[in-house]
């Protein structure tokens, strides 16, 4: 698998746990990270850091989180450490 965001060298850190009727899921790496330009631009249409991008895979993802799972969303990064993505949906244990 070819990552873009992070070398070969870096790591992908994935958690979950069950918290207050959610489940929260992080995943967190240590690639190139971005700028606070970025980050804010990040989920705009057409968007793109990527020499193939469209710009439209964040927008789609937070849009299925929000709108089919009422869920939300947050991202966190900085530029040369890495970046965070938070994604915490409604769950109750019960409910399995």
């Amino acid at each position: 698998m070819h990552w873009k965001a992070i070398k070969s060298s870096g790591q992908i850190r994935i958690n979950v746990q069950n918290k207050d009727e959610a489940l929260i899921l992080t995943v967190n790496d240590n690639g190139k990270g971005m700028s606070e330009d970025e980050l804010h631009r990040l989920g705009t249409p057409f968007h793109t850091t990527k020499e193939n991008g469209t710009g439209l895979g964040i927008m789609m993802i937070e849009s299925i989180i929000k709108n089919n799972h009422q869920g939300q969303i947050s991202i966190d990064s900085k530029l040369n450490i890495g970046t965070t993505f938070i994604i915490e949906l409604p769950f109750k244990l019960d409910e399995m």
